[in-house]
């Protein structure tokens, strides 16, 4: 395959479980920036509107590995660069997907 002979990353379409994407070696694109400045505006509302198959999905996969305190997968990331001291919190999941 053409992207292992480059020492590329492969992308992923199918996969959408944040730990997968970075364990797996697959392309991510690093939210965990945005996830922190949500974690850190209190008092404010967020709406994830973005089309479908536009990556909420992974998103609040990454906000939930966050808030389960799940340092040790952001190694790298642009959260460990900050002082974020990893407390964990109690994620509620609802899949409302079709399967």
């Amino acid at each position: 395959m053409a992207s292992e002979k480059y020492g590329l990353k492969q992308l992923s379409t199918t996969i959408s479980n944040v730990s997968e994407l970075i364990r797996g070696g697959y392309v991510y694109a690093d939210k965990s920036g945005f996830v922190l400045r949500m974690i850190c505006t209190p008092e404010t509302y967020f709406l994830l509107a973005r089309p479908r198959r536009f990556g909420k999905t992974t998103f609040l996969s990454t906000v939930a590995e966050i808030f389960d305190g799940n340092k040790d997968l952001f190694n790298g990331f642009a959260i460990r660069r900050t002082d974020y001291s990893w407390p964990r919190h109690p994620v509620v999941r609802l899949d409302f997907s079709d399967k």
